[in-house]
């Protein structure tokens, strides 16, 4: 963290420039994808032939659109969020990293990630803990 905060020593400069980094979040989001790709579309699959995955689809679905239209209204209306900041808290809210990486492609700053970094915690913490209620119940 020293050598990051002095930025250079002689000829060495430690800084990445901007397009490198895009390009180094690019690929780590394109591997991550791949990676859960490749480990859950069997899965996938066999859950299709499941009577029962109609009804959780329907439902995730039905409880996306409804905290995103929330967030959407609340925000704009009540609170007066910026739209960036909104786009990368309903990304955040739904802790995807897909949709913060198409909010963040339609923007020309990076405010989505300071709406995604705002939630992300608190709504992976608060995933965590209503799975585990469900799951007692």
């Amino acid at each position: 963290m020293f050598l990051g905060a002095r930025g250079r020593t002689g000829p060495f400069v430690r800084g990445i420039p901007h397009g490198v980094s895009l390009t180094i979040r690019q690929l780590g989001l394109l591997l991550f994808f791949a990676g859960i790709g490749t480990r859950s579309g069997y899965a996938w699959w066999e859950a299709l032939h499941d009577p029962a995955t109609l009804g959780i689809v329907a439902a995730g679905a039905v409880v996306s659109a409804v905290t995103a239209t929330s967030v959407l209204v609340a925000g704009r209306y009540l609170f007066r969020v910026p739209s960036g900041i909104l786009e990368g808290m309903i990304a955040g809210i739904h802790t995807q990293p897909a949709a913060l990486s198409a909010a963040l492609e339609r923007r020309l700053d990076d405010t989505p990630n300071v709406g995604y970094a705002a939630v992300f915690p608190l709504a992976t913490v608060l995933k965590l803990i209503l799975a585990q209620i469900l799951a007692r119940g």
